[in-house]
């Protein structure tokens, strides 16, 4: 009667033990956390922004322009630039740009030993830069006289949100320009301004306290104002006085 009684409680620790064993496995089998690989964004982020854009804009260019496969073109160089001007580097002929430094990219590429050559602002949409090279080559031959060359007629203009200093200045007509706008550090709005014009276009924001430059060859008398960058308000307007 006592092995019987012996058994039966082996019995019934074992089935306990099984049990336990059992419910532990069920509990983790239902409660442990399920993998989630997290998505890749390196390749995208690279190809959507920066370099990566400037890359990828200029190969769906250039592979539409050729009719080719994309993995026909060779990637010669990407890299991040600054600009001299806002021609970005791929000046028109009679187009007159702002001087001020613009950050951006260029890109090489290549089909069949043939380069071709893409920049771009800060937006990274790449365009090809088609140099006339038969202009080039002719400007490159023909002398420069002296005397035929005017003289770099220089100024500095300042403004703030209540005015511009001075607000006109004069010039004989065929001088070559060159001014320097100043936007003061004290009375500019945080956002600072911008000085427009249908000669120059548009400087581009210049913080309070900074400055840039333009230049263009005098023709006929004209007006250019500052804004406000962010809102396009005009702050005053000044005069450009071509005499003769």
């Amino acid at each position: 009667m006592k092995i019987r009684i012996e058994k039966n409680v082996k019995n019934f620790i074992f089935i306990v033990v099984a049990l336990i064993i059992l419910g532990a496995v069920v509990f983790y089998a239902f409660n442990i956390p399920k993998f989630t690989p997290t998505p890749t964004t390196t390749t995208i982020q690279q190809q959507t922004s920066g370099v990566g854009k400037a890359v990828t804009t200029a190969t769906i260019d250039l592979t539409a322009r050729l009719n080719v496969k994309e993995n026909m073109i060779a990637i010669e160089s990407a890299d991040p630039i600054e600009w001299s001007d806002t021609s970005l580097g791929c000046p028109k002929p009679g187009m007159v740009y702002a001087q001020v430094i613009t950050p951006g990219y260029k890109v090489v590429l290549s089909y069949q030993g043939t380069e071709y050559n893409y920049h771009s602002g800060s937006s990274a949409q790449s365009f090809l830069c088609e140099k006339q090279e038969t202009t080039t080559t002719q400007e490159s031959t023909v002398p420069v006289s002296t005397t035929t060359v005017s003289a770099v007629k220089e100024f500095t203009i300042e403004g703030d949100d209540n005015g511009l200093y001075p607000s006109s200045i004069n010039v004989s007509k065929g001088d070559n320009v060159r001014i320097t706008f100043k936007a003061r550090s004290q009375g500019v709005y945080y956002g600072g301004l911008d000085f427009r014009s249908s000669v120059w276009g548009d400087t581009g924001k210049v913080p309070a306290g900074g400055q840039t430059t333009i230049n263009f060859t005098a023709d006929e008398t004209f007006t250019f104002s500052s804004y406000w960058p962010s809102s396009g308000v005009k702050k005053a307007t000044g005069t450009i006085n071509v005499i003769g």
